[in-house]
């Protein structure tokens, strides 16, 4: 499901709610609703077109309603001008053709066309008229059902489908056809075929499915990338390898991708958007959640602290540096790198005068939070890592911890920093630390 969307201008996210769409800017405290209907079924699936004139949603309703509705919202007042009007959004088209799913939609490059799956019950591809709201061409979209389509990058007229063990590169075409051989018909009341009279000819849109040549492997397809030059297709499987299929010949490649680096999230991951710049994307789940990564940022966070009384900032240690947050835009305010080194720990004073924190070479370090340049390094604070950390109120007294089992008192200011204490009642890494309000 492709469930959350970010507009081209890249300030606008919209995402699934029920049968609702909720849109959000995301430098702003508001929102803003699309209704699909009377709320009798579910949204499943999103699309916006390139250009962001055009949202479709897919909807799905419980067995026993009548059918299901792909509507296209037109909400912009001009087509020249990259917002969108609450007061004016309209319903362009609403088509009641599929039985009881809409499983995926997609725009064409130019926006002209919405090629719209149907779920197990109508397993169809139809290709709409995304201005006139007609039914141009469809047909049955595989033996087993599709879960997934997407269009080339330069051409409205080639798209690829994919699902349970099926795989097709579609190429729409224009035949001509004498007229006395005119007819039409129909599969499931989907209107499949469009005919146009030209002098005694008629034309006919058609959809012309190349089967890809997987030998033997079999998989269920659930996701679809294709790249700027629209030469390869990067397929996604349930079975969690990713296939590259060439669209010019629809063949298999040999390659092998190998994982750079990953994330954890909570749930499944259903949507996922790259931002314009390419510097960042959104992650949605089934679990209702969203994550903005930062692509050069795509490696663990191992703590993270506020400053006493304070929520409009934060800071973060990670496996490349410290960083400094504006918690309300989410922009970087400062960032502190110690090259080849992993920041395990990191804690605020309370009077906001220095950050202190902990990392993999078993050193203390120190810093201004204006301007990142170091106070204070204590050397050899622990044999190994230092891995966890806390401050007494007044700032004055530190306590340390590490994977040495060691836990440790420092007196410490910007000029002298000595060890007071050293514990060991523990026979593995500490891992979190924390002080008593009275912890002088």
């Amino acid at each position: 499901m492709s469930g959350l969307l970010l507009h081209p201008d890249d300030q606008t996210i919209f995402y699934a709610l029920g049968s609702t769409v909720v849109i959000k800017p995301l430098l702003k405290d508001e929102q803003s609703f699309l209704q699909c209907g009377n709320g009798e079924g579910t949204i499943s699936c999103m699309a916006l077109s390139q250009n962001g004139q055009y949202l479709a949603a897919g909807q799905e309703t419980q067995p026993g309603f009548r059918v299901h509705v792909i509507q296209i919202f037109f909400f912009f007042l001009y087509a020249s001008v990259w917002l969108w009007n609450l007061e004016k959004k309209e319903i362009a088209h609403r088509f009641d053709i599929f039985q009881s799913k809409v499983q995926a939609v997609m725009f064409s490059p130019t926006g002209k066309y919405l090629a719209a799956l149907g779920d197990e019950r109508n397993n169809n591809l139809v290709i709409f008229d995304a201005l006139t709201g007609k039914a141009l061409c469809g047909s049955p979209a595989a033996n087993e059902v599709a879960l997934c389509l997407r269009y080339a990058n330069h051409t409205d007229d080639i798209l690829i489908t994919a699902g349970k063990y099926n795989l097709r590169v579609w190429k729409r075409s224009d035949l001509l056809f004498c007229s006395e051989c005119y007819a039409a018909y129909t599969i499931c009341g989907v209107f499949l075929v469009f005919w146009q009279k030209k002098n005694s000819l008629m034309k006919k849109k058609k959809l012309q499915p190349t089967n890809c040549q997987l030998g033997h492997l079999k998989r269920v397809f659930n996701c679809i990338a294709i790249e700027k030059n629209d030469d390869i297709a990067y397929v996604g499987t349930t079975s969690g390898d990713v296939l590259q299929i060439s669209l010019k010949n629809a063949l298999l490649q040999k390659k092998t991708l190998s994982t750079i680096k990953s994330i954890t999230l909570e749930g499944k991951v259903t949507s996922l958007v790259l931002n314009l710049p390419k510097d960042h994307f959104f992650v949605g789940t089934d679990k209702a959640m969203m994550y903005l990564v930062r692509l050069e940022d795509f490696d663990r966070i191992n703590d993270l602290c506020f400053p006493h009384d304070c929520s409009q900032l934060f800071v973060t240690a990670s496996t490349n540096d410290i960083r400094v947050w504006n918690a309300k835009n989410g922009n970087e305010l400062l960032r502190i790198k110690v090259p080849n080194l992993e920041c395990h720990c990191v804690k605020l004073a309370k009077n906001g005068l220095s950050i202190i924190s902990g990392w993999s070479d078993g050193k203390i370090r120190a810093f201004y939070p204006e301007s990142g340049k170091t106070m204070f390094t204590i050397e050899n604070a622990h044999k190994g890592k230092v891995t966890a950390l806390a401050l007494s109120s007044d700032g004055s007294k530190l306590v340390t911890g590490g994977t040495d089992s060691n836990v440790r008192v420092w007196s410490i200011t910007p000029n002298k920093q000595s060890m007071l204490e050293s514990f060991k009642e523990h026979q593995n890494s500490i891992s979190s630390i924390t002080v008593s309000k009275t912890f002088l």
